[in-house]
């Protein structure tokens, strides 16, 4: 479980929010839930999931994290990490 935004991962997934870190590493940051749906659809095969339980209320994201783990994500669960850009 994720707790600091100082975490490794959680920093590593903000410098993707850069393009020229997203073409170094070959790789995209999907954020929300209706992209993160029409990615999975897609066939993107995500490399981590970062997701806050919290944050869903009575929407349930076991629909779509059961995608992305069959994919081959990893999964990272997170407590209420704010990061601001």
């Amino acid at each position: 479980m994720i707790s600091s935004p100082q975490n490794p991962k959680i920093k590593h997934a903000v410098k993707l929010r850069e393009r020229r870190q997203r073409e170094r590493e070959g790789l995209m940051l999907v954020e929300g839930h209706d992209e993160l749906s029409l990615a999975l659809a897609s066939g993107v095969r995500p490399q981590t999931l970062f997701y806050c339980p919290s944050f869903f209320g009575a929407t349930r994201p076991e629909g779509w994290l059961e995608q992305a783990r069959e994919a081959g994500a990893e999964e990272r669960r997170a407590l209420r990490v704010r990061v601001v850009f």
